[in-house]
């Protein structure tokens, strides 16, 4: 059976006997044979049946053996097909090598030994296919590392020369493709800040003949811009065990480690997350906890000394420290509920103020005169510097006292006893700037830049030595914020007191001269105040309900009172001489809403004159805007104060003109 080959050998010799001999050899050895006598023969069988191989006689008739064979081998599809010279005579060395050159794979002389010849014949054919297959395996890895976008090279380190494939080119931005290059052409692009680092690692390598892998950036030739590459390779030696040439591979991974910076980025941000979820629930806890106590304590205090005031066992002489201490608790609790609504409003954006051409010092005063009593208690003296001329601030005076009074609470609660407090007010940076400094506990630097955050405290603990929400602070900034000014702190540390400032941007006009007048202290109301008004007080509660009855006959108003909305409307209807109605808004069935509206709309004459007050618990602008849009003159806030009562009850009978004839008279008088 014949070798399965698509084609035949060649034998090419101008001598019948020669040929004849040699083809007879070949077919013994079951290979297929084809003959030409002559050059130009043969190049035309090679170009139609494309020989596995051609056994070439070097002296042909028409022309050179050794020209047949380059005429072969110049044409790149018949290039690779073996060619076997041979001489008919012996030659010399210059024969043999002159056939090589032309592109002979072997050149031999007559007579050949049959042996010899197949034997000849069958290795240029194994070594052919061998070749090819090499040709085939380069070309698909050269495929399956171009579409795994992978560039190779091989480096010769003697000399630096280099074989790059297409893709390594093209990934280090060179317009060649695929070309014998330098090594430079891959050193120049790494990026100026990897360098150092990448040839270390790559010299290291070498060293201690180690792989070598080490991403880094190159700065592409083409367009300048920057991507990562990812080399991999090996050193290999030569017959000496010295390290001459390195192949390796090269891959873009530029997507790659972008997606890497946004993953740890996201994780980042994750872990951020985390750990500000777990603050804050810690923080909660920690509110929580204190909101507890804040709340517990001063209850506590009231309980206890109410019970004992009940019992009858407590001296008289000490009936007015329990009703001062009861007092006392129940105040600092309406402030600890008054500063939570705050915090509420500043969170949901609602904290609204009223803004009102002032002077700041007027503030300062009214806010020291109201701190006086518990720095008084603590023998703790508050010293207001002379004022310098001070340009009036547009602003709200009950939020910019709010703000003073909280600085100087804190300044109070973190003072030591018989300790003294420093007030200064100035004028800086065309604004007014409002100091308070003490000599106390100082803050300390890692507690400093948190001082102004809301429920952050420097001690949270239940040995703590001072009280508070830590409430104060924080929406004492959130006021100077809304007024477009600024508060800051600052400390030398713990045990070297404190200082806050609060700037406030001036009102441009001409300053106040020295000496402004500052407010004086209120005159007691008077306890008549109220006489002639006759007032219809409704309340579902009846403890509420008789503490406000008791407030308005102590000014001397005549007062029905009502406990739901519908005994109210009766009682309205039955009592012509009815000019003030006082009402809750949350009660059961019908509320204090749906009470003043119906009354103003059954009753469109006589409530026409009618002025009416809402007073409740909720305190929420909206809760404000409602009242009035229901038709009541205004919203009372529980818990309140008589004074305030009155005068608000003097201004709405005012409106409504209302005001009883036994008030005309006085103020006619």
């Amino acid at each position: 059976m014949m070798e399965s080959l698509a084609t035949a050998v060649l034998n090419v010799d101008d001598d019948d006997a020669s040929r004849d001999a040699k083809t007879r050899i070949l077919r013994r050895a079951r290979f297929d044979v084809l003959e030409a006598p002559d050059g130009a023969s043969a190049l035309r069988l090679v170009a139609s049946h494309r020989p596995r191989l051609v056994l070439l006689e070097v002296r042909l008739p028409d022309m050179s053996g050794n020209d047949v064979c380059r005429r072969i081998k110049a044409d790149p599809a018949t290039k690779r097909i073996p060619v076997l010279s041979i001489s008919s005579t012996p030659g010399s060395d210059a024969d043999e090598r002159l056939a090589i050159e032309s592109g002979a794979d072997i050149y031999l002389v007559e007579p050949l030994d049959p042996g010899e010849l197949i034997s000849v014949v069958r290795t240029l054919l194994r070594l052919r296919e061998t070749e090819a297959g090499l040709a085939e395996s380069e070309e698909r890895l050269r495929l399956a590392t171009d579409s795994a976008g992978l560039g190779t090279c091989d480096i010769d380190l003697r000399n630096g020369n280099a074989v790059c494939s297409a893709k390594l080119w093209e990934m280090l931005g060179h317009s060649s493709s695929g070309a014998t290059g330098d090594i430079s052409a891959w050193i120049d692009r790494i990026h100026p800040d990897d360098l150092t680092a990448t040839m270390a690692a790559f010299e290291t390598a070498e060293r201690i003949n180690a792989p070598f892998r080490h991403e880094h950036r190159i700065i592409r030739a083409d367009d300048g811009s920057e991507r990562w590459i990812a080399p991999t390779g090996r050193f290999h030696p030569d017959e000496t065990g010295r390290r001459t040439r390195f192949i390796g591979v090269m891959l873009d991974v530029t997507e790659r480690r972008h997606a890497d910076a946004e993953r740890n980025d996201l994780l980042a941000r994750e872990s951020s997350a985390r750990l500000a979820a777990e603050d804050a629930a810690r923080l909660n806890d920690q509110f929580l906890a204190t909101l507890s106590h804040e709340l517990r304590t001063p209850m506590s205090a009231v309980l206890g000394w109410l019970h004992l005031l009940r019992s009858g066992k407590l001296p008289r002489d000490r009936h007015a420290q329990a009703l001062e201490t009861i007092e006392r608790n129940a105040r600092l609790q309406n402030q600890l509920i008054n500063d939570l609504l705050d915090v509420s409003r500043i969170i949901t954006g609602k904290l609204a103020i009223e803004r009102e051409r002032m002077h700041p010092a007027a503030v300062v005063a009214a806010a020291i005169e109201a701190v006086n009593p518990q720095a008084s208690a603590r023998e703790i003296a508050i010293r207001l510097s002379p004022a310098e001329e001070m340009p009036f601030v547009f602003g709200d005076p009950n939020r910019l006292q709010q703000v003073v009074i909280n600085l100087l609470v804190n300044a109070v609660k973190f003072s030591p006893p018989r300790g003294e407090i420093d007030v200064a007010m100035r004028s800086r940076a065309n604004g007014v700037e409002i100091e308070v400094a003490d000599r106390g506990e100082g803050i300390a630097p890692d507690v400093l830049p948190h001082v102004f955050d809301r429920f952050r405290q420097a001690d949270a603990s239940i040995t703590r030595k001072h009280g508070g929400m830590g409430l104060g602070l924080a929406i004492a900034r959130h006021i100077v914020e809304l007024h477009e000014g600024s508060v800051r702190a600052r400390s030398d540390g713990p045990g070297k007191g404190a200082t806050f400032a609060v700037w406030l941007p001036a009102l441009h006009e001409a300053a106040t001269p020295r000496g402004a007048a500052t407010p004086t202290t209120a005159e007691p109301a008077n306890e008549k105040r109220l006489a002639g008004v006759r007032a219809l007080a409704v309340d579902d509660d009846p403890s509420a309900l008789g503490m406000l009855a008791s407030m308005l006959e102590l000014g001397g108003a005549h007062v029905i009172c009502a406990r739901s909305a519908d005994e109210a409307i009766a009682l309205y209807e039955a009592d012509a001489s009815v000019s003030l109605l006082l009402s809750d808004i949350g009660m059961p069935k019908r509320d204090g809403y749906d009470l003043v509206a119906s009354l103003r709309r059954q009753f469109p004459e006589r409530a026409a004159t009618l002025a009416a007050i809402a007073i409740s618990g909720y305190v929420r602008d909206e809760d404000h805007v409602r009242s009035l849009h229901a038709g009541f003159d205004a919203h009372l806030a529980k818990p309140f104060e008589m004074e305030p009562l009155f005068d608000l009850i003097a201004r709405v009978l005012d409106e409504r003109g209302a005001i009883p004839q036994a008030n005309e008279r006085a103020t006619r008088a």
